[in-house]
């Protein structure tokens, strides 16, 4: 598969739940259904199962867990359980490890725990999957649910701009942007001599 230049696109599903969705810029794209449960593809052990459980939850309270996101969203949770593996190991031996040497002088040998680069790897592998889940510390702070008392359609261009309107007077009228006249600035003045 080929790379593609530049950044990556932002599924309409986090678009849709940050409120960025731009109808007419949008291409035509097939959206599954969300749902509110999906089941694992495959067996997974119970914390794996709990870890695949609470990450659903979440997605569906944002409204974009779909049945075709499982297969992904199970091999999450077995990364999990595997990463969690590699930490406890690194935990209880620590980071650098003593191994019985091969030669015959008896030195031992002083190494790098040989699960931290398994970690480090599957840590990555789990922090590209929540991007594009839309679950990571950065993507979390995009995403807003839709106020329950919005009754402004947001198709609707003309009720867009009296609401964008509106927002901007509040700020102007006291809210945290309030405005408020700056004193004139002092002219400097050179003091001759000193």
């Amino acid at each position: 598969m080929e790379k593609m230049a530049g950044r990556p696109k932002i599924p309409r599903a986090i678009k849709d739940a940050a409120g960025t969705t731009r109808p007419g810029r949008e291409k035509t794209t097939p959206t599954p259904d969300a749902v509110l449960t999906i089941e694992p593809t495959e067996e997974l052990s119970a914390p794996s199962l709990a870890y695949f459980q609470r990450i659903t939850g979440k997605l569906a309270q944002l409204g974009i867990l779909a049945e075709i996101d499982a297969d992904r969203l199970t091999e999450m949770a077995i990364n999990w359980e595997i990463w969690r593996a590699h930490v406890r190991y690194i935990q209880e031996h620590g980071p650098i490890i003593t191994m019985p040497s091969p030669k015959d002088d008896g030195e031992p040998l002083v190494v790098k725990n040989p699960a931290t680069p398994g970690a480090t790897q599957l840590y990555r592998l789990m922090l590209s999957n929540y991007a594009a889940f839309g679950i990571s510390p950065a993507e979390r702070e995009k995403l807003s649910a839709p106020a329950a008392s919005d009754d402004v359609d947001d198709l609707d261009p003309y009720q867009m701009a009296i609401k964008s309107a509106a927002n901007q007077l509040k700020l102007i009228e006291g809210g945290k942007g309030k405005q408020q006249a700056r004193p004139a600035a002092k002219k400097a003045t050179r003091k001759k001599g000193k």
